[in-house]
């Protein structure tokens, strides 16, 4: 295998377990700390809407592929930095500034990585790494809730300091990073740069993915496809931590199971699937079977309601989707750019999470306050069925047009 890849695994090993840790830190605040509805409100519509503070960093790359190992440097060091300071802090709120923290540098990351590999790998080759990247960090998610989890119950204390640890294990992506010998790193863009100022550092990005979207009508038929087909899920992300409190009833080792444990299994055994799936069919073909997974997992939330059991298969379905998901939001710039430099169309990935994040938890709390979490659930069905419609409409329609450019 090569160094590059090497040191993309690598990185993936040594970052899952933070990134586990903040996955389930929206539960912890909710039981140990006893954050509010708003609170947990804020925090699931968090983690989209810092891909648009991560979209605004990830353009500092666009004509400056020379910067990616500084900028990647930088990344990893913020992400890290409020994690040294929990087990002497005992504040939501800042508990949630060092989430939105981690997620804007772990995302504003993602474009950088897409083109170190895609200077060597075609997109197959490509695809197959990005798989077993993301399956290695599903294989900690799997193993290092199961083994925290009963700590966690016994000495709730505890988990401030394992996010210390993990922080500490995150800051070994540093040494890889400086490992990483590639052409773009001393080729500087020979491109005649315009001064920074606001317009240059906000309203340039915004204009150019504009424009983007413009000549590329593919790539904003497929932004409209994920925006549809993730918009149930986070929407509903603020109302699953109640859920499980208040509906369910489960303690740690049970979601454990449920969230880490299955998700993890099934993101892990589908991987492959996905990857092969990628190469020969279309991007919108894959994104109408995730949707479809995503229908399945809300059908079996619905049903845990009649019996906790019912929450292990609806989380095997939404490991399944989230694979495929993974693999499709990582792989889409590298597709529809072809040829060109990846970095706008990742981008642009960052933005349109982004502006989900902005509209939807937000919409799924309001529905909650009038309704409950069953209604929500249930809109979210409906809403992932639409998009599994429009997912195989434009397989038939935009497909070989693609094929043709």
């Amino acid at each position: 295998m090569t160094s590059r890849s090497s040191l993309y695994l690598l990185n993936s090993i040594v970052s899952g377990p933070q990134e586990v840790l903040f996955t389930f830190l929206i539960f912890i605040i909710s039981t140990h700390l006893g954050a509010t509805p708003f609170q947990l409100m804020i925090m699931a519509s968090l983690k989209p809407i810092t891909s648009l503070f991560s979209f605004y960093a990830s353009t500092l790359l666009h004509n400056n592929p020379h910067r990616t190992r500084l900028y990647l440097f930088i990344n990893t060091f913020i992400g890290c930095l409020p994690c040294f300071f929990f087990p002497f802090i005992n504040n939501v709120w800042y508990y949630l500034a060092s989430f939105a923290l981690f997620m804007i540098t772990m995302r504003a990351s993602y474009p950088a990585w897409v083109e170190i590999l895609k200077n060597q790998f075609d997109v197959p080759k490509m695809s197959l790494i990005v798989s077993r990247g993301s399956s290695i960090q599903f294989g900690i998610m799997i193993f290092l809730p199961l083994i925290i989890a009963h700590w966690i119950d016994a000495e709730p204390s505890i988990w401030k300091w394992l996010f210390t640890a993990a922080a500490l294990l995150k800051m070994l992506s540093i040494l890889l990073i400086s490992c990483i010998k590639m052409k773009i790193d001393v080729v500087a863009s020979k491109t005649t740069k315009p001064p920074l100022n606001l317009h240059t550092l906000f309203v340039d990005p915004l204009s150019k993915g504009w424009s983007l979207l413009k000549t590329n009508p593919h790539f904003s038929h497929y932004l409209i496809l994920f925006f549809i087909g993730g918009a149930g899920i986070v929407g509903s992300q603020s109302i699953l931590p109640l859920f499980f409190k208040q509906d369910l009833k489960l303690s740690y080792t049970k979601l454990a199971m449920a969230f880490s444990f299955c998700k993890g299994i099934s993101f892990i055994a589908t991987a492959p699937f996905w990857a092969k799936f990628q190469a020969r069919k279309s991007l919108y073909l894959l994104n109408c079977y995730v949707n479809f997974f995503t229908c399945l997992f809300f059908g079996l939330l619905l049903a845990s309601n009649f019996g906790i059991f019912w929450l292990y298969p609806a989380y095997l379905f939404y490991g399944a989707m989230r694979s495929g998901c993974d693999l499709s939001w990582n792989m889409s710039g590298a597709v529809f750019s072809r040829k060109e430099e990846s970095f706008a169309y990742s981008s642009m990935n960052l933005a349109l999470v982004g502006i989900r994040g902005v509209i939807c938890p937000f919409l799924g709390y309001l529905l909650f306050s009038f309704s409950n979490a069953n209604v929500v659930f249930s809109l979210a069905f409906v809403l992932t069925a639409l998009g599994i419609l429009y997912g195989l409409w434009l397989d038939r329609a935009k497909t070989p047009k693609l094929a043709k450019i």
